[in-house]
């Protein structure tokens, strides 16, 4: 008999002699008691949670629910079979149970649950639990268990988060025959991001490009021309100037303070933040020029909220607080990357806004780009089922449900087309331009874990007057060099 079939009748001991609410002991006392390693008691503890047995409080412990859970809820088991009836090995297997996590936040949840319900009525024998973990300090949850040794059968991570996952061997390459993904029809950018030895480690879903959302009556009171692909980002400076009245806490546009946003202007100025040698150029004339004339929108142009009423910290609150007054009327111009954005705009009332093109620099006119998506837990013990599952949310019908709510890089002609769709009365723009100018964010998703960091730091001491720009440039430059160096270290280690 398994180990995990054997703890798990053990467990149902304390579920019959208990009562609903009873605490279980911890997975330390448990360990010692039947003599198996937390894993075993981990995986046990989670079938009986996912057959309704028990249920868990995160920094609580674990508890009794029922004896008697819905049946609806249990296929392979019932409370008899496991405390009396031997469990053979094709009876477990019967059904097979996977933890999906994934962040709590937007609407997302909606579609992964509409994902997971199509893929069981197709697979009668894989039950598939969504969990929705909130947020902490920029991360979901399962993140910090991720760190314990506890990773679910499939989650969803990011390009901050996804080479992290792959170094420290915390998820599985995805196992799918090229006949069966169209890998050609992926945005050549996106692709490199997401195949790294030979191996493909996430399915992409969830797609956030750059654009503009302008709030039409600010425009409108000051006779003003909507912003059009003829706009350049000295035009949204002169703009912004026009439209920012302090006295009545309104302001042209926002701060550019972090990586993400300064992308936006950067590629436009022919800059970059280093190349694919591992050459740091964040001092350099051209990116140089660009953080420069970010700072001046702030302290020589004067078209930003003021410095003193900015949230610091990295991961602040700061972007939640620029949409809420955006969507109050007291910001004209709105630079973004969130696909949510517009969904939450489309909900608030009296708001008359639009999208527009990016704007162009001296060099063109670049959409950075960056993604989430799917991928697979390294200690899962159910390996195929969870590659059928990729296979499924790989389907270009899955592909055209994402599309709906984010922008699906799942085929280079139809990127932003089935996005913006839902918006018909937003189209003062030829959409289709935004194809042309997207560009993979940040040049490779592997290093975006400490540039991110260490540009925002960078801002935080421009605008808070700690430094000079050339000073805290070139000493950033330093700090982004010296990791860059261990991670081009790593990766070569990890290519062997």
């Amino acid at each position: 008999m398994q180990k995990t079939t054997l703890v798990k009748r053990k467990l149902m001991g304390y579920v019959k002699s208990g009562t609903p609410g009873d605490q279980l002991p911890t997975e330390t006392d448990l360990c010692q008691k039947f003599n198996v390693s937390k894993i075993t008691i981990r995986r046990a503890m989670q079938q009986l949670v996912d057959y309704g047995y028990l249920y868990r409080i995160r920094g609580s412990g674990t508890f009794i629910k029922t004896s008697d859970p819905d049946k609806t809820q249990i296929q392979a088991f019932s409370f008899n079979d496991l405390l009396t009836t031997p469990v053979s090995t094709q009876e477990i297997k019967e059904t097979e149970h996977l933890r999906f996590a994934i962040p709590d936040s937007g609407t997302i949840h909606i579609l992964y649950e509409e994902l997971t319900k199509e893929f069981q009525d197709k697979n009668k024998s894989t039950n598939i639990s969504i969990e929705r973990h909130k947020l902490h300090k920029n991360l979901p949850y399962y993140f910090y268990d991720i760190e314990k040794g506890i990773v679910p059968d499939l989650l969803e991570t990011n390009l901050n988060q996804l080479f992290c996952l792959v170094c420290n061997k915390n998820i599985n390459p995805v196992e799918i025959p090229d006949r069966e993904f169209p890998f050609n029809t992926i945005n050549p950018h996106i692709k490199k991001s997401i195949f790294w030895y030979n191996k493909l480690w996430m399915i992409p879903r969830n797609m956030h490009i750059g654009y503009l959302v302008y709030n039409k009556t600010l425009f409108d009171k000051a006779g003003i021309p909507y912003p059009d692909d003829s706009w350049t980002w000295q035009t949204l400076t002169e703009v912004a100037k026009e439209l920012t009245i302090p006295e009545i806490g309104q302001y042209g546009t926002i701060p550019f303070r972090d990586l993400y946003y300064l992308s936006l202007i950067s590629w436009a100025y022919g800059a970059d933040f280093f190349d694919c040698n591992g050459k740091v150029f964040i001092d350099k004339k051209s990116t140089f020029d660009t953080i420069q004339y970010v700072v001046d929108m702030v302290f020589k142009h004067k078209i930003t909220m003021p410095v003193e009423k900015w949230h610091w910290g990295y991961n602040s609150a700061m972007k939640p607080v620029q949409r809420k007054m955006f969507m109050a009327g007291k910001i004209a111009i709105l630079p973004s990357i969130c696909s949510d954005m517009p969904l939450a705009l489309n909900q608030v009332e009296n708001l008359d806004w639009n999208f527009a093109l990016l704007p162009s620099g001296p060099c063109g006119r670049f959409t950075p780009v960056t993604f989430s998506g799917l991928t697979i837990g390294a200690n899962t013990n159910h390996p195929a089922p969870c590659n059928e599952f990729m296979k499924f949310a790989a389907s270009p019908d899955s592909a055209k449900k994402f599309a709906g709510h984010d922008l699906t890089p799942y085929n280079q002609s139809s990127l932003l087309d089935a996005y913006f769709s839902q918006f018909k009365d937003k189209n003062t723009f030829n959409l289709l331009l935004m194809r042309d100018y997207i560009r993979q964010f940040p040049c490779n998703g592997k290093f975006c874990p400490f540039l991110g960091k260490h540009i925002f730091e960078m801002f935080e001491s421009i605008y808070l007057k700690k430094e000079s720009l050339k000073t805290a440039a070139k000493r950033t430059a330093k700090l982004v060099q010296i990791d860059l160096d261990r991670f081009l270290k790593l990766d070569e280690h990890l290519s062997r």
